[in-house]
């Protein structure tokens, strides 16, 4: 793997692992956040949480299609 293929997976793994905690982290601060605007909807605040997780969905069923088009790749150790 050379360099420039090694950096796109960094980043990707990163992105990754990014938007899966960042929906579990953001929940947990809702209800301050509720209390803090509250010239905001509640609806708005709570797809802050809702959106990641259906990028997250959507991605899942992409990922058979996609892997199928690009094709595996395995490595031996």
């Amino acid at each position: 793997m050379n360099i420039k293929n090694k950096i796109w997976f960094k980043t990707a793994l990163l992105s990754i692992s990014l938007v899966l905690t960042s929906a579990s982290a953001i929940s947990a601060i809702i209800p301050m956040m509720l209390n803090q605007l509250p010239g905001v909807s509640s609806s708005l605040i709570e797809s802050i949480v809702t959106i990641p997780s259906f990028s997250m969905m959507l991605f899942v069923l992409l990922s058979g299609p996609i892997s199928s088009r690009l094709g595996k790749k395995i490595q031996s150790c």
